[in-house]
């Protein structure tokens, strides 16, 4: 069986030169790689992307992204099948994971899942390049009011979320 691959690991290495790939478009394009996801079959795959930039991504920007990703897959013949490519910018049920995305959402309500699974919510104030910064509102259940300033360092977030809020 010596030269035939085992089509776990194609699909492996295909998505992980498909996700440098996709890092490499949105940076040629002034965004970062948020999200990576390959779904589907051999028959057909389906490239979900996510990106973003501090100034947040224009409809353009996602067009020139999936333009220039498309071209290097094509021209590489990555997959050989038809495929679906969506890019688009993360919506706010994505979690945030860089420090710009933090900065980029100061002033915002977040809800941070710690690692111990204690949620924190409050109003981003602060970010630095060990923690974040939020103020509580006391509520019960989210901020004890002793709480109403956190600050939370990076390696103690599981996940962290921008609210909405209609006020």
């Amino acid at each position: 069986m010596r030269g035939i691959k085992s089509p776990l690991l194609f699909y492996m290495q295909l998505k992980e030169t498909l996700t440098l790939l996709a890092k490499q478009a949105a940076q040629d394009n002034g965004c970062q790689l948020v999200e990576f996801q390959l779904k589907g079959n051999q028959q057909q795959q389906k490239l979900v992307i996510l990106i973003d930039n501090e100034a947040g991504v224009s409809i353009e920007e996602c067009a020139k992204v999936s333009h220039q990703l498309d071209d290097l897959i094509e021209a590489q013949s990555l997959i050989p099948n038809a495929y679906i490519l969506e890019v688009s910018s993360p919506g706010i049920d994505i979690p945030l994971t860089e420090k710009w995305q933090y900065e980029k959402n100061l002033g915002r309500k977040l809800t941070v899942t710690l690692l111990t699974g204690i949620e924190k919510e409050g109003k981003l104030t602060e970010v630095t390049e060990t923690q974040i910064v939020l103020e509580g509102q006391g509520k019960p259940g989210k901020v004890k009011k002793e709480d109403k300033v956190i600050q939370i360092s990076y390696d103690q977030i599981k996940q962290s979320k921008v609210q909405v809020s209609f006020n």
